[in-house]
């Protein structure tokens, strides 16, 4: 993760794979609390939090950087799997929240920490990848001036999305 630190700027666009990064780390840190969550409450709020705050990462991904990942052939693959990977964590989140619901309790604690684990193998799997490729394929494949757009059409997603969940 640290290589990107490396990584000569360009515009502004430097700030959003630092916020990226952030939000990575925060949803791994959910996850890794919710299989750490001793009550039902503690772990509801928290799985609420983390589906919350992956879906407003997939939302930002896939409006915003997977397009234009899509537009190069080179990079058109690593959009797909991503976009599989983004299908395949929202089918864990909700297997989880079945499962809560489905054993009464939140959980079973054997079956849970399972499921929890194999959500975060999934999560730093997802993340590291994005982290590798993507910010590597955008800063080789995208001009200057197309990084500072794409900055500002994230930071407007961002921005709508949050004063919806708000509202």
């Amino acid at each position: 993760m640290d290589q990107f630190v490396q990584i000569r700027r360009k515009g502004n666009f430097m700030e959003y794979f630092d916020r990226l990064l952030q939000q990575h780390r925060y949803i791994l840190d959910l996850a890794k609390t919710l299989g750490t969550e001793g009550d039902k409450s503690s772990r509801q709020k928290t799985l609420d939090r983390l589906e919350n705050e992956f879906e407003l990462h997939c939302f930002l991904q896939e409006s915003c950087i997977y397009p234009v990942l899509e537009r190069y052939e080179s990079s058109r693959t690593r959009a797909e799997v991503l976009w599989e990977s983004h299908r395949g964590i929202r089918s864990e989140l909700l297997e989880l929240r079945q499962a809560a619901r489905r054993e009464g309790a939140f959980g079973i604690e054997g079956s849970w920490g399972i499921q929890v684990g194999g959500l975060i193998e999934a999560l730093e799997t997802h993340f590291s990848d994005e982290q590798t490729h993507v910010f590597a394929d955008l800063r080789r494949l995208v001009s200057e001036e197309a990084l500072i757009e794409l900055e500002r059409q994230i930071e407007y997603a961002d921005q709508q999305q949050r004063g919806k969940r708000a509202a």
